[in-house]
């Protein structure tokens, strides 16, 4: 499946690792990340205790992301995921 969310087009067909989170989005540690999921209230789900992100995760990263880019905060991101989860 081809998804498109401002500027990222992927294909998702298997959850995404942290690190691999870190690459997409140009981090330099798995901690933004973290920092990024508790802005949206996001625990991610683990598998042989690896914590991995589903592409609904992937989708609202994408959204703060693109929030991000245009200059809003990690704050107002925030709120951004408060609606998206309601």
């Amino acid at each position: 499946m081809l998804l498109r969310c401002g500027k990222f087009y992927h294909f998702l067909l298997l959850p995404m690792l942290v690190k691999e989170l870190a690459e997409r989005y140009g981090l330099k540690s798995t901690k933004a990340i973290y920092d990024r999921l508790s802005a949206l209230d996001i625990t991610l789900p683990k598998k042989n205790r690896k914590s991995y992100a589903t592409n609904e995760i992937v989708e609202k990263l994408d959204e703060l992301q693109e929030h991000l880019d245009n200059g809003g905060t990690l704050i107002e991101g925030s709120l951004i995921g408060a609606c998206l989860f309601l």
